[in-house]
């Protein structure tokens, strides 16, 4: 007979407690440094509200909100977003990117599932913390699109 109980058992609990302790402290770290990832929330927040003016100006009025209206939406991608013109300039100012404290800068992208990708605005920068937020919209030939609005 064994005298000394259940070493098994003992081992198994023991190793057990010792994994999810582990597990527990990887979980936990990640959340620490997750703070430090973006430069603040306020840019957060600035991506959320300009999204939502972006979507109130491509908006079809006749049908409400998702549905977006065509015209708009070439419009806002060709002259708007056009960076090669005062356009861009313009659209920064009025969308409230454009301050006393600094400026900020716009890309917007919308992919639709035909894989027709609109693109304007700015490239994005490899070196600077980019705020994003998305939008599921709809048009009648586009169909169902995600719209990405990103500010950094």
């Amino acid at each position: 007979m064994d005298e000394f109980g259940q070493a098994f058992l003992d081992y198994l609990v023991g190793v057990s407690i010792f994994l999810l302790s582990l597990i527990f402290i990887f979980h936990f770290i990640q959340g620490i440094f997750t703070p430090f990832l973006s430069s603040s929330e306020a840019i957060t927040v600035i991506a959320d509200r300009v999204g939502d003016n972006i979507l109130e100006e491509l908006a079809d009025n006749n049908v409400g909100f998702p549905m977006l209206n065509k015209t708009r939406i070439d419009a806002f991608f060709n002259e708007s977003l056009n960076t090669s013109n005062s356009n861009y300039s313009n659209t920064i100012s009025m969308l409230g990117l454009n301050g006393s404290v600094g400026r900020y800068e716009l890309n917007v992208t919308l992919d639709t599932q035909n894989g027709v990708a609109l693109r304007g605005g700015m490239p994005l920068p490899e070196d600077r913390n980019i705020a994003q937020t998305l939008r599921v919209v709809s048009e009648a030939e586009l169909g169902i699109s995600i719209l990405s609005i990103r500010v950094w």
